[in-house]
């Protein structure tokens, strides 16, 4: 039996981010870390994209 070579998720991340742009699993990759970011900003922001609630108004605001 032949033994397979494990890999850290680091480097099977930097294979598939070397690959070309048409590779499967780099464009499955592209796309979950859009949609993980996009959650992260909707939690934060406590809407969805487009959406506005009392928390989210469209407005900076600074905090000192």
């Amino acid at each position: 039996m032949a033994n397979k070579k494990s890999m850290s998720l680091e480097e099977a991340l930097q294979v598939i981010l070397a690959a070309e742009s048409d590779n499967p699993f780099r464009q499955m990759l592209q796309w979950m870390v859009q949609q993980a970011l996009e959650h992260e900003m909707s939690e934060h922001l406590g809407a969805r994209s487009y959406e506005r609630s009392d928390k989210r108004l469209g407005v900076l605001r600074h905090f000192s």
